[in-house]
């Protein structure tokens, strides 16, 4: 604990050991095989998979396994206040500091949560907080399904659905809330292009920036993928991610100067694993892990390091849809989309581990610590949605 409080203090030099490779691109990975502490049907998948062939744009990479050298750590935070209670389908932004913000979500299946009320997590203090919206400022409506993405002191909400079926009630609206003030503002966009309404989609920052990909459209699955300038107040359509289907609840995360896309639900469970050079406008397809099953709607966050850690997911879907609950994983592994690597990350859970979930959320608050909050876990005959708020610290 006397660790994870010291990274809280101040940001982590991060050290990276050589690691054997083979690759048509370059940079170095590794990857480790345990069993899969992984719960539900499928939890592994049929051998190994092959990336699409090669195409103008993009490239792919292959990679060697080696031995895993990340460790974690994960604390079960006691915490203080009244917080948000129970939900799924949450977003958590850290915009640095110690606070963790905790914005919408549903309580139970399909029923949106407020999202103009923004619960606050200290984690020094170990204390939640209401901020309520500004007294005179416009407020976004209420929603579920949302993507988010810190950007300075502010919180950008694009999105999210207030019905019940796929594509009913589904919203593109840009909103910011400031953490300085508690006021929101909506963002009028400039220019021809906005992304479709859709939810269950997936969102990050990166180099002042914000990215978007994918999600649940009004009429099906995307697989669409965007940025927006806040100084031009500009959507940009980008290149689409080669060779994968549409899909809702994938993994995003900006690592460095690369934009990590891991797994999603395409209509079952997936794996596929890209990154996108900013800078180069340019995907690569890396091979889908051998050492994960397929997953979606995992939580997540980025190390100063350029990896990203994954945790938990949705390894098998409701027979019941959003009513009920799957099977889900509570492994935690490493994604290194500069070289395509995974491994699996030993974790020390003497304190105590997180159950096994999917539909929650987190983020890198310092360092190399990352909270988490929330999901979904249980079975379709008994879904149960958490309320609980966890640290991981990863040494690499």
């Amino acid at each position: 604990m006397a660790s994870l409080v010291a990274s809280l203090v101040a940001l982590e030099a991060v050290g990276l050991a050589p690691l054997g490779r083979t690759t048509w691109r370059a940079a170095a990975g590794a990857s480790k095989c345990f069993p899969s502490p992984v719960f539900g049907p499928g939890s592994y998948p049929p051998g190994s998979s092959h990336p699409p062939p090669l195409a103008v744009g993009l490239s792919l990479s292959s990679r060697t396994e080696t031995r895993s050298m990340a460790k974690g750590k994960w604390v079960n935070w006691v915490v203080k206040g009244e917080g948000p209670g129970p939900r799924s389908s949450i977003g958590v932004s850290s915009t640095g500091g110690s606070d963790v913000f905790v914005l919408g979500g549903e309580t139970e299946a399909r029923v949106p949560a407020g999202i103009a009320q923004v619960f606050r997590f200290n984690v020094s203090s170990l204390e939640w907080s209401m901020i309520s919206p500004q007294e005179g400022s416009p407020k976004p409506s209420n929603r579920n399904a949302h993507a988010q993405a810190a950007l300075g002191d502010e919180i950008y909400v694009f999105g999210g659905r207030q019905g019940v079926e796929v594509g009913e009630s589904a919203l593109n609206d840009l909103w910011v809330w400031s953490t300085k003030t508690g006021a929101w503002r909506e963002v009028e966009p400039q220019g021809d292009h906005v992304p479709e309404p859709r939810s269950y989609h997936a969102m990050t920052s990166a180099g002042g920036r914000l990215f978007l990909f994918g999600g649940c459209g009004q009429e099906g699955r995307l697989a669409d993928f965007h940025s927006f300038d806040p100084l031009t107040s500009r959507w940009e359509q980008l290149p689409s991610p080669p060779g994968i289907a549409g899909r809702g609840g994938a993994t995003l995360e900006a690592a460095g100067d690369l934009i990590c896309l891991f797994s999603g639900f395409e209509g079952k469970e997936s794996r596929d694993y890209l990154s996108y050079s900013i800078a180069d406008r340019e995907w690569v397809v890396h091979d889908k892990p051998e050492i994960v099953s397929e997953r979606s709607v995992c939580a997540s966050f980025a190390l100063p390091s350029g990896k990203v850690v994954v945790f938990g997911g949705e390894v098998s879907p409701s027979e019941r849809g959003h009513d009920g609950a799957g099977g889900f994983s509570k492994e935690v592994f490493l994604l290194d989309p500069a070289s395509g690597s995974c491994e699996r990350i030993e974790v020390d859970a003497a304190g105590g581990c997180p159950e096994p979930r999917g539909w929650g959320s987190g983020c890198r608050v310092s360092g190399n610590v990352g909270a988490f909050f929330g999901g979904l876990t249980g079975s379709d005959s008994d879904p149960r949605r958490l309320g609980d708020a966890w640290g991981l610290e990863i040494s690499e």
